[in-house]
């Protein structure tokens, strides 16, 4: 997820004139900084090519267990930190359903056995 606030602070800009950037409105900014919106692939290769890899790296973090197992990070990273959550919250329930569902897989086993 690319830290908006911090960069655009750092780097002395207002809201307005990110915006003015990569061409959207200050109030997208805004939804961006609450992380309710996320940068669009047209957006992060704007800040690339204005500011480099280097610094745009900076402000990204990428939790390698939250990589969706494979799924492009271009789409990961379009959808705003909201649907990332939620997807997030049910694969972690789906784990938890999985071990749940082998836990009485094994106890079934073990009466038909006894």
């Amino acid at each position: 997820m690319f830290d908006v606030k911090n960069f655009r602070k750092d780097l002395k800009l207002t809201q307005q004139q990110l915006a003015e950037i990569l061409g959207c409105g200050q109030a997208n900014i805004s939804a961006m900084e609450k992380d309710s919106k996320a940068l669009t692939p047209e957006q992060d290769k704007i800040l690339l090519s204005m500011f480099g890899e280097e610094t745009i790296r900076q402000y990204t973090t990428n939790n390698k267990d939250n990589d969706c197992n494979g799924t492009s990070e271009e789409f990961w990273m379009s959808l705003t930190q909201s649907q990332q959550k939620t997807i997030l919250e049910l694969v972690e329930r789906i784990k938890v359903l999985q071990e749940e569902n082998i836990i009485l897989v094994k106890s079934l086993s073990k009466e038909k056995i006894g």
